[in-house]
């Protein structure tokens, strides 16, 4: 983007995308290589593909990704409530849980890379036409993963989350 000139054309279908911090690295989720359900991350320059990670129950299309700050990790949050983080170097599983009972709206990282925090939401009717909505949220310490939190049924829907810059305040 820096010269102007297109560097390379996705042809497989996308659906979300994370630039890393350092710009060096893009994950992306929908079709893999082989035209199957995978999270792919691809070295920005040249553009070439790192690793993918398949996906057998044909849900990581609708998965929302994310880097940790230093780039070493990729997190993932799906349509299944389940978040992933997989190391970006070796695709080890660093983290596999389901967190949400409903689809992962959004992903984020602390600024320090400790805690991760995924959200999501339902909507329903309550019975007169009207739509009810609840938000759900999930943080989690990735360091002691027993060192995490809940906050059930918001009354309201939960579509991004961000963590401050001196990482005591989580918005939703």
């Amino acid at each position: 983007a820096s010269t102007g000139h297109e560097q390379h054309v996705f042809e497989m279908g996308r659906h979300f995308l994370s630039v890393s911090p350092s710009g060096k690295l893009l994950a992306t989720t929908g079709d893999g290589p082989d035209s199957k359900p995978a999270v792919c991350i691809w070295d920005v320059a040249p553009i070439k593909l790192r690793w993918h990670q398949p996906d057998p129950r044909n849900e990581i299309a609708s998965w929302r990704v994310a880097f940790s700050p230093d780039d070493s990790r990729l997190a993932a949050g799906g349509f299944d409530g389940r978040v992933m983080v997989w190391d970006t170097t070796t695709k080890e599983t660093r983290f596999d849980q389901k967190r949400h009972n409903y689809q992962v709206f959004d992903i984020e990282f602390s600024a320090n890379g400790e805690w991760l925090a995924s959200c999501s939401s339902l909507w329903r009717a309550d019975g007169t036409g009207r739509k009810e909505t609840m938000g759900f949220l999930s943080v989690v310490n990735l360091k002691e993963s027993e060192k995490s939190y809940y906050v059930d049924e918001v009354s309201l829907e939960v579509r991004g989350i961000a963590f401050s810059p001196e990482r005591e305040t989580l918005a939703i």
